[in-house]
């Protein structure tokens, strides 16, 4: 697995109430998050990027505020084209992108969800948890029109919660914009708190060159050869199991 470098210039903190704390390279800590906040963190990975895919992330929703009467959101995961409208209240006046956010309701027990929506519509799915403090493994993915949230109990991913297969069916829109944390910008004074981490956007680098390159033609391996005959001769060397093929850029 490859996770992605939070540390990394290119991911964007925008941190209004100073609720964000980047503990690790692959781990952010969300703490008393309040409605009120206008946070984010998000890539930049360039026009139309994002069609179908498969991210792996994990939380921990560590806490929510006692009684609620404005149910506090934070985004853990989410695409935009548009990165002035990333957090909840922004994406939903203006119809951008999809999302999965915890919820804490704000009906006695005032248990916590899990939510998967796109937000023009909106379109959601969504499962309430048993209890808080609680450690989630979530897999999200998109094929055409359908978008799923699996989550798990255990890192393995064998073991879904109850009710934890989330779908919606929505757009084929491409995006630009990933991001692991977004506040709900909204009136009142409860929060969340979570820790956010181990995002796995599944893609593969680019294999690098396995041998010299042709300093002519970047990317390309050069050998030496030489040919007498119909016998083609190639130059290499043996270092103990290692064979190494000689070339020279000047």
């Amino acid at each position: 697995m490859a996770y992605e470098d939070f540390s990394d210039a290119s991911w964007v903190e925008v941190d209004s109430a100073s609720d964000i704390v980047k503990t690790d390279t692959d781990t952010i800590t969300v703490t008393t998050m309040a409605n009120t906040a206008v946070s984010w963190v998000y890539k930049d990975y360039g026009a139309d990027h994002f069609g179908d895919f498969e991210h792996l992330i994990d939380v921990n929703l560590t806490a929510a505020s006692v009684t609620p009467t404005n149910g506090p959101i934070v985004i853990i995961w989410g695409f935009s084209n548009d990165n002035t409208k990333l957090t909840n209240t922004d994406k939903t006046a203006g119809s951008e992108g999809v999302s999965v956010f915890l919820f804490q309701t704000t009906t006695n027990p005032y248990p916590c969800r899990v939510y998967l929506r796109q937000h023009s519509g909106p379109v959601s799915d969504y499962v309430t948890l048993a209890s808080i403090p609680v450690q989630l493994y979530l897999t999200i993915a998109r094929n055409g029109t359908t978008y799923t949230c699996d989550i798990y109990s255990d890192a393995s991913r064998e073991t879904l919660i109850t009710d934890g297969d989330l779908t919606i069916e929505g757009a084929t829109t491409a995006y630009r914009y990933l991001q692991v944390v977004g506040s709900k910008e909204a009136t009142g004074t409860e929060t969340l708190s979570c820790v956010i981490e181990n995002l796995d956007i599944q893609e593969a680098a680019p294999p690098a060159p396995t041998g010299p390159q042709d300093c002519d033609n970047p990317g390309r391996i050069a050998l030496n050869t030489t040919n007498y005959g119909n016998e083609l001769y190639v130059q290499t060397t043996n270092y103990g199991n290692e064979l190494r093929q000689h070339s020279t850029c000047s």
